[in-house]
Parts: C-alpha cells; sequence; structure tokens
C-alpha cells in the first residue's frame, strides 16, 4: 500500500494509449495500417515507442488524439506534477495482478467525519487511517462495481457500519443505489454525483465542494493522467459523457482517478491525447 504518493508512474504507457483509440474505433492493427499507408510492423513499432516522431503526429490523426499529447506519452515526457494533495483527501494505492488501483479517503473538515470512494484490493489501509485519525466513516462511495475496485467492499462495511452506495445502473449486494444528479452532503462537504460511464456501465464521478479552494472530481476509470479507462462498453458514451460532467468544471479541478496519478483537469486538457483532442 502506498499513501499520497505524487510521483506514481503514468497508468497507460503509449501501447495502452494506441489500443484504447483503436479498440474505440473499432480498428485493427491492419485496417489502421491501411489508413496510414504503411505496413502492420510499423504501427506494431509505435505502440512500442519506437516510430519517428512525425509518425505520432501522423498516427494520432488518424485515431482522434491530439498529436503533440501523443508524441509525449510515446517519448515518456509527461506526469501531471502535482505539488501537494487537497487537504483532507488521501490517495491509498493497493496492487492487482501486474498494476495498482486508488481508493480514496476524504475527512470532512471541522468534524470526525470520513467519507471513502471505492476501496481497491486491500481496505485494511483505509481501516487503520480511519482509526490513526479518530475517524467515523459515514458513507462508501463506489465509481464501479469492477472487481479492482471494490474487492474489500465487504470488510469495510463489515468493519464499519458504514452504508453503501452505487450508481443505479451498477447494483451491488446490500448497496443503495441513486441516479446520476443526485447530491450528498456530509458536514461542510457536497458530494454532487455525475455520469462518465463508458468504460464501465454505470461509471460514476463524485464531485466534492468544500475540501479546499478547488473542487476536487473523484472520478473512477473515466479519467486518468495522460488518458482515459478502456472504452469496454461505449467509446461514444465515454467521450460523451467526459465532455459533458467534466468539460464544464473550472480548469483547476483536482482530478483523482482510479489508476495512477493525481491531475487536473487542466492539464489534462493540454496534455491528455484523449482530452486534448476533444477539448478542441
Amino acid at each position: 500500500m502506498e499513501l499520497n504518493n505524487l510521483n506514481l508512474p503514468l497508468e497507460d504507457t503509449i501501447d495502452y494509449v494506441i489500443a484504447k483509440a483503436q479498440r474505440g474505433l473499432g480498428m485493427t492493427n491492419r485496417s489502421l495500417a491501411d489508413k496510414l499507408d504503411t505496413d502492420r510492423n510499423t504501427v506494431i513499432a509505435a505502440s512500442k515507442g519506437e516510430a519517428e516522431d512525425e509518425f505520432y503526429l501522423k498516427l494520432a490523426g488518424v485515431l482522434g488524439l491530439h498529436g503533440p499529447s501523443l508524441l509525449a506519452i510515446a517519448r515518456d515526457q509527461y506526469h501531471p506534477r502535482m505539488a501537494d494533495v487537497p487537504p483532507g483527501l488521501h490517495q491509498l494505492t493497493t496492487a492487482y495482478k501486474d498494476f495498482s488501483v486508488n481508493a480514496y479517503l476524504v475527512e470532512v473538515p471541522d468534524s470526525n467525519q470520513a467519507l471513502v470512494f471505492d476501496t481497491g484490493t486491500n481496505a485494511t489501509a483505509l481501516l487503520d487511517l480511519i482509526q490513526e485519525n479518530n475517524r467515523t466513516l459515514e458513507m462508501i462511495f463506489l465509481t464501479h462495481t469492477h472487481r479492482d475496485h471494490v474487492m474489500d467492499v465487504d470488510k469495510l462495511r463489515a468493519r464499519t457500519g458504514a452504508p453503501l452506495w452505487t450508481g443505479h445502473e451498477e447494483p451491488w449486494p446490500n448497496a443503495r443505489t441513486f441516479r446520476e444528479g443526485k447530491t450528498f452532503a456530509c458536514g461542510s462537504l457536497t458530494i454532487e454525483t455525475r455520469s462518465t460511464k463508458g468504460h464501465a456501465k454505470g461509471g460514476i464521478t463524485y464531485l466534492l465542494s468544500g475540501l479546499g479552494p478547488a473542487p476536487v472530481a473523484i472520478c473512477g476509470d473515466a479519467v486518468f493522467a495522460g488518458s482515459i479507462g478502456g472504452p469496454l462498453v461505449s467509446y461514444e458514451d465515454a467521450r460523451r459523457t467526459i465532455e459533458e460532467s467534466l468539460y464544464p468544471l473550472p480548469d483547476e479541478t483536482v482530478l483523482a482517478p482510479g489508476h495512477g496519478p493525481l491531475t487536473t483537469l487542466g492539464k489534462e486538457k493540454t496534455h491528455n491525447p484523449f482530452l486534448a483532442a476533444w477539448a478542441n
């Protein structure tokens, strides 16, 4: 487990970024090569970061991505470089297979209350932090119900008695459901729920106001620093809900993703190959 690691690597290297765009557009390496007037081996080399700079700019055009941002990912030149974690927000990272997954503990200002968003693969560190900081867990929220995000929900609920909430399109045993747009309140915090489905059938972003000067969007696998969640359900829905639910927010909004480092909406609208293309 890692706590508040501002140097987490990006979730996706260039191969995953390209593959996610291909999957969203229904393009194979062969069809992509045909559109680029090249051969399949050149496309495969690009996915390994071994293509020329100009090829990535051309590739981005075919995939509907932002060229300079795609090139920066290929050259390992982008990291959001957050200076600190917003007050009261704790990012806890646990291992899952060959990658890591984030859960978040939020301490409600001027109270002993706390909220949890997802559990990762092991909730022990969440429970320890709640106890160490003398907090009472008021609610548990799920961004979506993919296994890596919910593996220790039962233990967290059993140990704390806190109610579990999830979006209505992804019900979970013994959880209460809500429709996107519902707003929760806990002390001085407000938690607005916004649909960011596409990676998951009912993906939810929780927009927190009251932690500090900037809003915090706990966005699950909708957006990562430098990438997005794989379009497992609908690429079109992923783009639409990101544009509708996230783009109107201030650029300083902190994005707390389900994998990889914290970032801001402004950074991703500039440096994320998907968001930078879609924002223009």
